[in-house]
Formats: structure tokens, sequence, C-alpha cells
């Protein structure tokens, strides 16, 4: 009595402590998740500061320009270009960097426009995708619940066979019986 006692309080802690490394793996895994997602967010702030230093730097060469145009400097003054692989570079020069004031306006309601034109596309694709899922897993569960009938059937006929057998076992059985008797 005393041992069980011990166990049922031993088997007590041990579930208490896997309920607690439950709990710490649960909270490991949602600090990693947090912590790649912050990491992300951070990433897009520094690139986002790097192009906002690019566009404050490029505003104020333009204006230095503006103010003094002799300036043996700002005679073949061009806009910065980004130092980073091809397709930043591209999205810095033509998305971020401006020659003038007036661009920023002009380019952000080219994006806009873009921006407005990819949704639409991604929503009108994602109905349809959404369709497809949708119909597919339509199809999925009535093969599936085919699949189920088909195999009760199956199952109900070859218990109907069994029992057809044992009777037939049990009705030899008997006769043999009979007959050893009247031996």
């Amino acid at each position: 009595e005393r041992v069980q006692s011990e166990v049922a309080q031993l088997a007590s802690q041990l579930a208490d402590a896997l309920a607690g490394h439950d709990s710490s793996a649960s909270t490991a895994t949602d600090i990693s998740q947090h912590l790649t997602k912050t990491s992300h967010k951070n990433g897009v702030a520094s690139e986002t500061a790097e192009h906002l230093r690019w566009q404050v730097q490029g505003l104020l060469k333009e204006i230095a320009r503006r103010q003094d145009p002799t300036s043996p400097q700002m005679r073949n003054w061009k806009p910065m270009k980004a130092l980073c692989p091809l397709a930043a570079s591209i999205r810095s020069s033509h998305l971020v960097l401006f020659c003038s004031i007036p661009t920023p306006h002009a380019q952000n309601q080219k994006l806009f426009g873009i921006i407005r034109k990819m949704g639409a596309k991604m929503e009108v694709g994602e109905c349809r995708y959404r369709g497809a899922l949708e119909k597919e897993q339509g199809e999925a569960v009535r093969g599936a619940h085919e699949a189920i009938t088909a195999l009760q059937e199956q199952l109900k006929a070859q218990r109907r066979a069994h029992d057809i057998k044992m009777q037939a076992f049990i009705k030899e059985r008997d006769s043999l019986k009979v007959l050893i008797t009247q031996a």
C-alpha cells in the first residue's frame, strides 16, 4: 500500500514535470517565432531607413544644385545609384531616389496604381484558388465517402459469408456428433 502511494505520488510529479516541459517547449517555440518575425521587421526597417537616407541625400543635393547651379560639384550631378544587388539597385534607383521634389508625388501615384492592379489580380487569383481548393476538397471528401461505403459493404458481405460458414461448420459438427453417438 505504501509503495502504491509512492508510485502514485511519483506519477503525479512526473505528470507535473512533463506538463511544465510541454509548457516550456511551447513558450520557446512562440519566442522563436516572435524572434524570427522581429528580425524580419528589423531588416525591412533597416532597408527602409537606408532608402530614406538615399532619398534625403538626393533631395539635399538637388536643393544645393538649385541654390548654386554654377558650383563645380553640382554641374554634372546625377542621382546616386545604390550599391547593392541588381534587383535592389533597380528598386532603389526607380522607387527611392528622386531627382526633384515633384517626382516623388508622380512616382507615388504610379506606384499606387500598380499596387491597386496587383491587389485586384491577387484577389481574383485567390478567389480562383479558393474555388479550386474547395472543389478539390469536395471531390476528396466524396471519394473518401464512396471508399468508406464500399469498405462497409465489403465488410458486411464478409461477415455474412463468415456467418454462413460458421453455421455450416456448426451443422457439420452437430451431424458428426449424432453419427458418433449412434455408432
